[in-house]
């Protein structure tokens, strides 16, 4: 309350000026506030506009990527610019036109893609240490890592039927918290992924092949390329995401049930040799017995 007192004293000069401002003798003062108020506008927003733009204290931010396609072996130039400026324009043509693209993990937003010259990069891999299959489930541990030493690896993990467990490097996952009809996938996301990978272990109630994507974030893009692209200015900078200037590689793993199998219980056609094996052991048995 005092406040407001206090600022209503300062302001009185102004309401008394206003006020007579509307006397007929004085009809000028009733425009003097209003063209200072105008006048200051405009010179405010002058000075502004001069003053405006990037220099290296207060630097553009833009974002490139290089994104391979190890299953359909093409690479691109992807951007999530909302518009492309002097330096992003040197990997897109006129013609481009905005699509969706992915540039972070599990995140598409609006972007710019176009063709990038093809380099030589080793995608992510999978080891397969350990596939069995028990009926209707099955058992795998696998080796999942980067060739080229990526620093993030992105697994997306999708099954016919439904994931029952899942471990990482031994820590076990909490899949409690996703409903039955959504087990059937897994994505996760590894940050600083260790020269020799990770471990995956699944168990999953599924005898039907598994598709696991991999993708590989790598800081700064290939360096077979860099004579060919122009630098940024000083007033220019890598956009602040996970990853400065990513390259992006991917591969598609389709694991297939392993041929040798575990039965719980004997084969159920008879001409198997182990079911021939255990019919005469039983019969010679009965014979004994008889």
């Amino acid at each position: 309350m005092v406040f407001t007192a206090l600022l209503f004293g300062l302001m009185l000069p102004y309401f008394v000026l206003i006020r007579n401002g509307f006397s007929q003798n004085k009809i000028w003062r009733r425009w003097l506030i209003p063209g200072i108020t105008a006048f200051l506008t405009v010179l405010l927003i002058g000075v502004a506009t001069v003053n405006s733009g990037f220099d290296a204290k207060y630097p553009k931010t833009n974002s490139i990527a290089y994104v391979l396609d190890a299953d359909t072996d093409k690479s691109f130039w992807v951007s999530s610019d909302r518009n492309l400026d002097k330096w992003t324009s040197q990997f897109f043509t006129d013609s481009t036109a905005k699509s969706q693209v992915e540039i972070s993990p599990f995140s598409s937003t609006s972007g710019w893609k176009a063709p990038a010259p093809k380099v030589s990069l080793e995608p992510p891999n999978i080891t397969i240490d350990r596939d069995i299959a028990k009926g209707s489930s099955r058992k795998l541990q696998l080796q999942l890592n980067s060739p080229r030493q990526a620093d993030i690896i992105q697994a997306q993990v999708k099954v016919s039927g439904k994931i029952l467990t899942a471990s990482i490097n031994g820590k076990l996952l909490n899949l409690s918290e996703f409903a039955q009809n959504q087990r059937s996938s897994l994505n996760f996301v590894y940050h600083s992924l260790p020269s020799d990978g990770i471990s995956l272990t699944l168990s999953v109630n599924s005898t039907k092949p598994i598709e696991i994507i991999l993708r590989d974030y790598s800081n700064d893009l290939p360096s077979q390329l860099e004579a060919n692209i122009k630098k940024r200015t000083d007033a220019m900078m890598s956009a602040p995401m996970a990853m400065k200037d990513p390259t992006i590689v991917s591969k598609t793993f389709v694991l297939p049930l392993p041929k040798s199998k575990i039965y719980s219980g004997f084969p159920q056609r008879r001409n198997e040799p182990m079911f021939q094996f255990v019919a005469s052991v039983f019969i010679a048995h009965t014979k004994v017995l008889g």
